[in-house]
């Protein structure tokens, strides 16, 4: 079979990639002109779609196609459905459309492959047409065709649409499946309908993995805490090994300050499994931890202890230590600076993550809180951030903090030339032109606040720490 499909690879025989053309698809008796005679058994064609489907071979299923198309390979509908999966795989939807609209018969597969395309590329009402015409083909849907169905559903105007398809696969006893069920699941919970989630969740006969996962996932999405944990714990209690998809979305409900005892627990979870090191989860802690000034040190430790740190794990990190200032392991707040430039260039140099602006905005924050003013002021030139408004706004709070009111001047203006929208920077300078004595120039900047139809604020002094 390879030597065969090596002869109609070659670029010196007649037929070429465009031979499918319009014609092709549209004619059945169209004759594409080969060099030599074929005589390939239906199970041959297939296992060279298979490898198609496979290697994404696109031209060599063009050559396919065109054999199928010169032999009337009408009844093989299993082979058409194959050149369909073909197409869609290598990104040729319109083609895939084509193809369906031609085919000499069509049957569940070849519905359900569209179905599924269609949704992909957020056809949607296109999709919900499929299903009417496979009901009209007199087609039975199977449990394949209502789970791809019910995915569309987020994407059609009348959210009624779960509960129809929910009926229908009552109606057909699909249901109870597992694939049906979770796509209900998920659905529902996309709504926001987290009781008919959760009875679409009691429905499903066998519950695998993902079938919780997406249950617990429903639960985070909706922010209900205790079904999230009572889930979680009917896992425990029925001996399911979860993975790290499950504790990931167990932890992200427990960020309150009042949840690090829940957050204890979850991460002995993890340590007793061996997925305390799985990036998502380590990053979940950090957060988790993070949120209660007491728990600094553990979250400190979990991201020491990161195998896989991304740049989620240091914007984690990083955020909590900005919030918990007084905490002897902040960064930024703690006076830590060149710690705090030593993590922002490992980032960089070692684990290859490019920093956002928040971690810029961090360096400019703790060089400013450090009276480093002038190397902040280099730094924002040097990583051409001066269109950042969130940078200069720091850098403006160090410098009130400092009594630096020449600097302070130029990042008051600056954020006003940015945004002229944010008043504080408007009453921050009147208080540093004040603190100067230049009352006229303090004078002009109160003026334009109402010409922006601002107000000052009232308590908001230069002095102010």
């Amino acid at each position: 079979m390879q030597r065969t499909l090596a002869k109609l690879c070659k670029p010196n025989q007649a037929i070429s990639v465009t031979i499918l053309s319009n014609e092709a698809v549209k004619n059945a008796n169209y004759q594409p002109s080969l060099g030599y005679n074929l005589n390939l058994e239906p199970h041959q064609i297939d296992n060279a779609i298979m490898r198609c489907v496979d290697k994404r071979d696109l031209r060599t299923g063009l050559l396919i196609h065109s054999y199928m198309l010169k032999l009337h390979s009408c009844g093989f509908i299993t082979l058409w459905n194959k050149l369909l999966s073909l197409y869609i795989k290598c990104e040729q939807f319109h083609t895939a459309c084509h193809l369906f609209d031609e085919m000499p018969t069509r049957n569940i597969v070849s519905f359900n492959t569209m179905i599924s395309a269609y949704a992909r590329h957020s056809y949607f009402l296109q999709a919900l047409s499929l299903y009417k015409k496979l009901k009209e083909d007199d087609l039975k849907p199977n449990h394949i065709t209502l789970s791809g169905i019910i995915g569309v559903c987020d994407g059609l105007p009348e959210k009624c649409m779960m509960d129809i398809f929910h009926a229908q696969a009552i109606r057909y006893g699909l249901n109870f499946n597992e694939y049906v069920g979770s796509s209900l699941v998920n659905g529902y919970a996309n709504q926001m309908k987290l009781v008919d989630s959760a009875k679409a969740f009691t429905e499903i006969s066998h519950l695998d993995l993902i079938s919780w996962n997406i249950m617990i996932d429903s639960c985070v999405r909706n922010n209900d805490k205790e079904h999230s944990l009572r889930i979680f714990s009917r896992m425990l209690h029925e001996n399911i090994e979860f993975d790290e998809f499950t504790l990931t979305s167990v932890i992200k409900m427990f960020l309150g300050p009042t949840d690090i005892d829940n957050g204890k627990m979850l991460h002995c979870c993890a340590m007793k499994t061996g997925l305390s090191h799985e990036t998502s989860v380590t990053n979940s802690l950090i957060s988790m931890y993070s949120k209660c000034e007491t728990g600094m040190a553990s979250a400190r430790s979990v991201f020491e202890e990161t195998m896989a740190a991304n740049i989620i794990s240091w914007t984690a990190i990083i955020s909590g230590l900005m919030q918990n200032g007084l905490n002897t392991e902040a960064i930024s707040h703690g006076g830590q600076v060149d710690e705090g430039i030593y993590a922002l260039s490992t980032m960089i140099s070692v684990y290859k993550i490019k920093p956002r602006r928040e971690h810029l905005s961090c360096v400019v924050d703790m060089l400013g809180r450090a009276g480093r003013l002038s190397e902040a002021e280099m730094f924002i030139d040097e990583m051409g951030l001066d269109s950042n408004v969130l940078v200069w706004e720091a850098l403006l709070s160090a410098c009130r903090f400092h009594g630096e009111t020449r600097l302070g001047e130029k990042c008051a203006k600056k954020i006003i030339e940015i945004n002229p929208e944010r008043h504080g920077s408007y009453v921050s300078l009147s208080n540093i032109y004040a603190e100067r004595g230049l009352w006229e120039d303090k004078r002009v900047v109160l003026e334009n606040l109402p010409a922006n139809r601002l107000k000052k604020e009232y308590g908001c002094s230069w002095m102010a720490s």
